[in-house]
């Protein structure tokens, strides 16, 4: 596994949402050598700049292990009585 982001391809960032605090939760894919993965990521406003910068806070996951952690999300979201519309987006 490699050991930087700087490392991956740049992020394709395929879904977004904001937390009351004004940070962003980014979903997306990469690549490393030929390898698909995707991304969970906190990203926050830089005060200076205005642009978004990553934390360290995230994932990332070869993505053949997407169906099963989706499957676990959908668990605990039928767990939590929180319906899932897998086509909505914020």
């Amino acid at each position: 596994m490699p050991t930087t982001n700087t490392e991956f391809t740049e992020s394709k960032v395929v879904n977004e949402f904001r937390r009351s605090n004004g940070d962003a939760v980014r979903i997306g894919t990469r690549e490393f050598k030929g390898r698909k993965y995707f991304e969970i990521r906190q990203w926050f406003q830089d005060n200076k700049s205005q642009k978004m910068i990553p934390t360290k806070k995230g994932i990332i996951l070869n993505i053949n292990e997407l169906p099963t952690l989706m499957s676990g999300l959908c668990e605990v979201a039928e767990g939590a009585g929180v319906s899932v519309d897998n086509k909505a987006k914020s």
